[in-house]
């Protein structure tokens, strides 16, 4: 009985050791570390490849900014390649702002957008986009993205 006791008494010693620890270790951490934003500029960004047929590759886009946001878009948008099911990556394309005024919106909150590549059908397909939010093309934020992979048709 006695030994009962002195167990029991141990395990809760132990628990309660094991809660004063744990606590205080995240209220330290808590007290000492930064909140991080992802961006002072974006809030959420995402974009998808969809294959359009006869080797089209169609890649959309959406991104919100905090607040509204004199550029919000994609600065720039990589297609990448592969001819052997993904052995192997190429870069097929690189689609720049402002040579391709549709990748940027201008003061809004809010920009959605897509762009075509024409590849050929049976390779597989990615994009790495460059998304942008700032007061101008150089005062900003970029945050990189890469969607999934997908095989024209």
């Amino acid at each position: 009985m006695e030994d009962e006791m002195r167990k029991k008494t141990f395990r809760t010693i132990a628990v309660v050791l094991a809660l004063a620890t744990i606590l205080s270790c995240s209220a330290f951490a808590t007290a000492d570390t930064p909140i991080l934003r992802s961006s002072n500029y974006l809030a959420s960004y995402g974009a998808y490849c969809y294959a359009a047929g006869s080797g089209r590759v169609t890649v959309y886009f959406d991104v919100t900014g905090n607040g509204t946001q004199n550029y919000l878009g994609v600065s720039s948008l990589i297609i990448r390649q592969s001819a052997d099911g993904g052995n192997t990556w190429t870069t097929a394309y690189n689609f720049l702002y402002p040579n391709y005024p549709n990748l940027m919106g201008t003061n809004c909150p809010f920009f959605s957008s897509s762009m075509v590549y024409y590849g050929t059908a049976g390779y597989k397909y990615y994009a790495i986009l460059y998304f942008w939010g700032g007061s101008s093309l150089y005062v900003g934020d970029s945050r990189s993205y890469g969607t999934s992979v997908i095989t024209a048709t």
